[in-house]
C-alpha cells in the first residue's frame, strides 16, 4: 500500500477493528450532544414544548448514557482480547466489529436524534421521543453488552478481574438504561435523575476506576498492570465500594426519600479522597503525554469525593441548601474532571497506537486536554457559586463543546486511515 493510499480515509477501514467504529460513533455522538446542550443553554435552558423532560434531566441522560458507552464498547473489545490472553488476529477483529456494526450504530442514532427530533415531530409525538429513544438505546446496548458476555466465555481459563469488573459495570449500566426509559415513559423526572445520577456514580464510575486501575500508566499490552504491581487491589475496592455507595445513596433517596448515613457516607468519601490523591501524586516519573493527562484525571477523582464528603458533613448538620450546591460541584468534577480527562486520555492513546500515531498530536492532544480543564473548572464553579451560574455554564459548555468537535477532526480522521506501524500501548 501506498503512502497516499494508507493516509487516505476510508469508511470500509471503520470495520477492521472495534476501536474504529465504537470510538467514532461515540466522538460523533459526543460531538452532536455537546452541540446541542450549548443551543439549549443559548436558548435558556428549555426544551422543545410537548417535551415534559426537563432539560437538566435530558443533558444528564445524554452525557452520561450518550457517549461513553461506545467509547467503552470500543475499548473493550480491542483491549479486553488482550487481557484475556486471546490470540488477536485482524479476521477475529473484524469479525468482532461486524457483529457490533448494527447495535453500535442503533444506539448512536438515538442519541444523535436525542436533541433534535422532539422539534421535528408535532407536539403529541414529541412528548414520546425521549422514552423511544431511551428504550432504543437500551435494547442496543443490551445487545452490546451481551457480546461481551460472549467474550468473556470464549476466554480461555485465565483470571482476568478487571475485565470481568467492567463487564458487571456494563451490566449495570444496561439495566440503569431501562429503568431511565421506564422513568420518562412514565413521567418520573426523581427516578430519572436517580437512574442518571446512579448510572454515573456506578456504570461509568465503575468502567473508569477498573480501566485506570488496569492501565496505569497506560501498558495495557502488559500481562499484570503496573498499579496492581505498585499497589494491591485493595486500592480499586475502595474507590469502587464507594462509588456503589454514592449510587446506593442516590437511589434510596430516590425511592424513599431517606438517604443513606451521611455521616457515613462522608467518611468513606473523604478515605477514599485521599486515597485517590494519593494516588495521583505518588508517580514518580510521569511522562509528559497522556499517561500524565491520567493522573490529572486522579486529582479530579480526589476531588469529586472531597466535594461529596463535605456535601455528607454538611446534610448531616442540617445544612441542605450547601449540601446540594456541593454536590453538584461533586458530580461535575467526577463526570467532566475525572471522566473527562480520563477519557481523552484513554482513547486519544488506544486510537493514536492502533493508528500508528501514538506521539503524533501531542500537542493537540494537550490542547483538548486543556479545554476539558477549563470546562471542568467552570462548571464545577458555577455549581459553588450560584452569581455567576449562566455565565460560567457557558463557559463549560462551550469549552466542552469546543473539546468533542476537535477530537472528532483529528482523532476520527485517524480512525479511517491504515496504521503507520503495529500497535503499541506501552509507556
Amino acid at each position: 500500500m501506498t503512502t497516499a493510499a494508507a493516509a487516505r480515509w476510508r469508511a470500509a477501514r471503520l470495520l477492521a477493528s472495534p476501536h474504529r467504529l465504537g470510538f467514532l460513533a461515540a466522538a460523533t455522538v459526543m460531538a452532536g450532544s455537546a452541540l446541542g446542550w450549548l443551543l439549549v443553554l443559548q436558548a435558556g435552558g428549555s426544551l422543545v414544548a410537548g417535551t415534559a423532560l426537563p432539560a437538566g434531566a435530558a443533558h444528564a441522560l445524554v452525557f452520561v448514557f450518550g457517549f461513553m458507552p461506545l467509547f467503552f464498547a470500543g475499548f473493550v473489545f480491542t483491549v479486553g482480547p488482550r487481557w484475556l490472553g486471546l490470540a488477536v488476529r485482524d479476521a477475529d477483529a473484524a469479525a468482532r466489529t461486524r457483529a457490533l456494526l448494527a447495535p453500535v450504530l442503533l444506539y448512536a442514532t438515538a442519541w444523535l436524534a436525542w436533541w433534535p427530533l422532539p422539534a421535528w415531530l408535532p407536539e403529541a409525538a414529541a412528548a414520546h421521543a425521549p422514552a423511544a429513544l431511551l428504550a432504543l438505546a437500551a435494547a442496543a446496548w443490551t445487545a452490546i453488552v451481551r457480546q461481551m458476555h460472549r467474550l468473556l466465555r470464549a476466554s480461555p481459563p485465565r483470571d482476568s478481574p478487571h475485565l470481568r469488573l467492567v463487564v458487571r459495570a456494563c451490566d449495570l449500566g444496561a439495566a440503569a438504561l431501562w429503568v431511565a426509559a421506564l422513568a420518562v415513559a412514565g413521567g418520573s423526572v426523581p427516578c430519572v435523575v436517580a437512574s442518571a445520577q446512579a448510572g454515573l456514580w456506578l456504570f461509568c464510575g465503575g468502567v473508569f476506576a477498573t480501566a485506570s486501575h488496569r492501565m496505569l500508566p497506560l501498558d495495557a499490552m502488559a500481562a499484570q498492570p503496573a498499579l496492581e504491581r505498585r499497589f494491591p487491589l485493595w486500592q480499586l475496592l475502595l474507590v469502587g465500594g464507594t462509588l456503589a455507595l454514592q449510587a446506593l445513596d442516590v437511589v434510596v433517596a430516590a425511592a424513599w426519600s431517606a438517604p443513606a448515613p451521611a455521616a457515613v457516607s462522608a467518611l468513606l468519601a473523604a478515605v477514599t479522597a485521599a486515597t485517590a490523591l494519593w494516588l495521583a501524586l505518588y508517580q514518580p516519573d510521569i511522562p509528559q503525554n497522556t499517561g500524565a493527562m491520567l493522573h490529572a484525571g486522579l486529582v479530579w477523582l480526589a476531588a469529586a469525593f472531597g466535594l461529596q464528603a463535605a456535601a455528607h458533613a454538611c446534610a448531616a448538620t442540617g445544612d441542605a441548601g450547601l449540601s446540594h450546591a456541593l454536590g453538584q460541584a461533586a458530580l461535575h468534577a467526577l463526570a467532566l474532571g475525572w471522566m473527562g480527562s480520563t477519557m481523552l486520555a484513554m482513547v486519544s492513546r488506544v486510537a493514536g497506537a492502533f493508528g500508528g500515531q501514538a506521539r503524533a498530536a501531542d500537542g493537540i492532544a494537550w490542547a483538548l486536554f486543556a479545554l476539558v480543564q477549563v470546562a471542568a473548572l467552570a462548571r464545577v464553579a458555577a455549581a459553588l457559586g450560584p452569581a455567576a451560574t449562566g455565565l460560567l455554564t457557558t463557559i463549560a459548555g462551550t469549552a466542552w463543546t469546543a473539546a468533542a468537535v476537535g477530537w472528532l477532526l483529528v482523532y476520527g480522521r485517524w480512525l479511517g486511515r491504515a496504521p503507520e506501524r503495529p500497535p503499541h500501548l506501552g509507556t
